[in-house]
């Protein structure tokens, strides 16, 4: 019998005996499937009885209609879930009828205790109690004869699927004997017919490897095993055939594989060289059309070579000409004048090679244009048919290079600050125009000009090691600061300069001012400290005690004047000046204002001139009496004692124009000019009181509310404040 036929009995006997096996494992598991599925159904009856029971008792307790209605929702459920019940065999099918009938049974005791309720006429005396009570035990009965059925088809269900899980144990363990004795038997069956003869053929090829071919096995079997001995055997003879033209064929196949060494050690030569050349590389036709490429070309683009290969030259290179002509590289009206074009082409047709053409390319492989320059050579290949290899380097950012130093050299010549370079010797090397501009005399004073003044001591300085000194001098009117560094490889000293007249001014009035607020805060606060020290000593009079305090009370005014015009300052600098503009009249403020400085000791004759007609403004109460405060205040510091100070009012138009006059000593032209700026007082005598902030706040509130304000005045004669506020629109 042949081991093929052997090896299909057995594997025959397997499928069968897998069969039966697998049949059996299919329908223990379909029945502990429907014993676990009958088991969650009788786990849920188990829940609904408990829940039924629950629910039965409080509803014959309290008789509400919303726990009957959840009664009869449980019981529809637990009646569902008994209409699942599937029983197998007989002693499922006793119980689950019990479970029915006992559901019939709960259902008809539940029903009639609901009955008879509803008939009770007065709830909650003895015969209901009785009545009550005689039902909870009628349905208690029930449920827990319910509960003992459930809960005994549930163990019964518990026992089945022990008992299948048993059976599915069995099946598994016999799958695997089964599978064991099959690979024993045809173990044994190979061993006996096969592996034996099988070692007979490894024995007889160790003897051909050998180098015996003559070698022959005796043919015993007519099976498998007996025709693999006679392929053997005329493997032999073939063998001993081949082995005549061995040793030629043994040199041809060294000389081969020399030969392709060598040749693959040629290409990976070139490969190597042509990947480490930073040029771009290209080989074309008499199209253009790109041929090979190397992979510093394959990087510029950002493709891989294929994708490249068969294009024309610019549209490889993402020349934004070529995109010009629906046909492409070479054929737009721009590519007829193209430099790289022309030179491609003139070494295709006549031979003649290229070195370090400069060609210009726009270039959009990043998704804009970019105008790129390449140094372009071409060569004549000796092949057939001719091909041109074309040598591109770029020199783009060598260009933008050569430009930024340009750029970078320009800079000290556009400079508009001044920027000056010295020897050794402190002579002059270079200005640039706006130092020419600011110095006119510099070359000729070199480090004799002020602007170079003490530049021995800071070239000692520099030289022994400090990298750069900044200082501030100052050349007639104008400040400069300077930054002076030294350069050690041309031995040269440069000075950046920058005008900081401005700022030297602006520290000038900071410091003043700070002067001024020390020595005005200091004066109301001396008033007020030695008025009220004085007034508590011993042995003053009550006349001179209220003297003293009224002395305190005009520095606390004279105090509060200067931190509100102060603030106000701030606010209107940081844009935090609220307005809140309602209808007043300037009158009625002006009174107040007057009022409150003659109580402050004022002993000037003030006169209040109004016009009964005068309308109504629309502007910030407060802030128009700081303006009206402000500027009477002025007129009184400056007018002589007893002197007449007068407060008016006039329309003009769509305005309302207030003015206050005084018979001071007047203010010049000049200082007219100057009257609103910060910090600005008139003239610097004891008379010249206050920080200058007056008329700047006066400015800034009137301007802010849509008026404005200008003085009249003469010399001698007094003088005259006006501003405006808009009239109230009525509409």
């Amino acid at each position: 019998m042949r081991i093929r036929t052997q090896l299909i009995i057995i594997f025959a006997l397997l499928c069968i005996t897998l069969a039966v096996i697998t049949g059996s494992y299919l329908i223990t598991a379909r029945q502990l499937g429907r014993v676990r599925e009958q088991r969650a159904v009788v786990a849920n009856i188990v829940m609904n009885v408990a829940e039924l029971r629950y629910l039965s008792g409080d509803f014959l307790l309290h008789q509400e209609s919303q726990i009957l209605a959840r009664w009869e929702v449980k019981f529809a459920e637990f009646s569902a879930e008994v209409a699942k019940l599937k029983p197998a065999d007989t002693r499922e099918q006793l119980l689950r009828d019990n479970v029915a009938d006992g559901e019939k049974r709960l259902a008809a005791v539940f029903g009639d205790a609901v009955a008879a309720l509803e008939t009770i006429p007065a709830p909650g005396d003895a015969a209901d109690l009785t009545l009550i009570t005689t039902f909870w035990s009628r349905t208690e009965v029930q449920n827990q004869e319910l509960a003992f059925n459930a809960s005994s088809l549930s163990r019964l269900l518990d026992t089945e699927e022990n008992q299948l899980l048993a059976t599915d144990n069995i099946t598994r363990l016999s799958t695997l004997t089964a599978f064991g004795m099959f690979l024993l038997l045809t173990y044994a069956v190979t061993y006996r017919r096969t592996l034996r003869a099988i070692s007979r053929l490894q024995a007889a090829t160790r003897v051909v490897a050998s180098g015996n071919l003559n070698y022959a096995i005796k043919v015993e079997r007519a099976d498998e095993i007996g025709d693999l001995v006679r392929a053997f055997n005329q493997m032999t003879v073939s063998l001993q055939e081949t082995t005549a033209r061995r040793e030629t064929l043994e040199r041809e196949i060294t000389s081969r594989k020399k030969f392709e060494e060598a040749l693959s050690r040629n290409e990976q030569e070139l490969a190597t060289i042509l990947a480490s050349i930073p040029s771009l590389l290209l080989v074309v036709d008499s199209e253009r059309r790109l041929l090979k490429i190397n992979t510093a070309t394959a990087q510029f683009t950002d493709r891989s070579i294929d994708e490249i290969l068969g294009l024309r030259a610019g549209e490889g290179l993402g020349c934004l000409n070529s995109m010009e002509d629906p046909r492409g590289c070479g054929f737009g009206t721009v590519c007829q004048l193209c430099v790289g074009r022309q030179t491609i082409l003139d070494t295709y047709e006549t031979g003649t090679s290229h070195y370090q053409v400069e060609w210009q390319l726009t270039n959009s492989l990043n998704g804009k244009e970019e105008e790129l320059t390449f140094l372009l050579s071409t060569i004549l290949l000796g092949t057939s048919p001719k091909r041109v290899l074309v040598c591109l380097d770029n020199i783009t950012e060598r260009k933008k290079a050569d430009l930024e130093i340009s750029h970078l050299a320009s800079f000290p010549e556009l400079n508009p600050n001044p920027v000056i370079e010295l020897d050794e010797h402190g002579n002059i090397e270079y200005l640039n125009p706006a130092a020419a501009r600011h110095f006119l005399d510099a070359l000729e004073k070199g480090e004799q000009h002020p602007f170079l003044a003490n530049w021995e001591s800071l070239a000692g300085e520099l030289r022994s090691g400090r990298d750069a000194i900044s200082r501030d001098v100052r050349v007639g009117e104008q400040w400069y600061e300077q930054l002076v560094t030294y350069v050690p490889p041309k031995r040269r000293f440069r000075i950046y300069a920058v005008e900081i007249t401005g700022r030297k001014k602006a520290e000038q009035m900071k410091d003043e001012f700070l002067s001024l607020v020390s020595h005005e805060l200091r004066t109301p606060l001396t008033v007020i400290s030695g008025s009220l020290r004085t007034a508590q000593s011993p042995g003053i009079s009550p006349e001179d005690r209220e003297l003293l305090i009224q002395n305190a009370i005009e520095g606390t005014g004279m105090l509060s004047a200067i931190l509100e015009n102060m603030l106000e300052l701030s606010r209107y600098q940081a844009g935090r000046l609220n307005l809140r503009r309602e209808p007043l009249r300037v009158p009625d403020i002006a009174a107040r204002v007057v009022a409150d400085l003659r109580s402050l000791g004022e002993d000037r004759q003030f006169v209040l001139e109004f016009p009964a007609d005068l309308p109504l403004v629309g502007a910030d109460p407060v802030r128009v009496e700081r303006i009206l405060f402000n500027l009477v205040q002025n007129a009184a510091k400056y007018s002589p004692d007893g002197s007449e100070i007068k407060v008016s009012t006039r329309r003009d138009g769509d305005s309302v124009v207030t003015a206050v006059t005084d018979r001071g000593r007047g203010i010049s032209p000049q200082q007219q000019g100057r009257l609103f700026e910060l910090f600005e007082r008139l003239g610097r005598d004891a008379s010249s009181q206050g920080l200058g902030l007056g008329l700047v706040v006066c400015k800034r509130l009137v301007e802010a509310q849509g008026g404005c304000i200008w003085t009249e005045s003469e010399p001698g004669k007094g003088s005259t404040f006006y501003f405006t506020l808009p009239v109230l629109d009525k509409r």
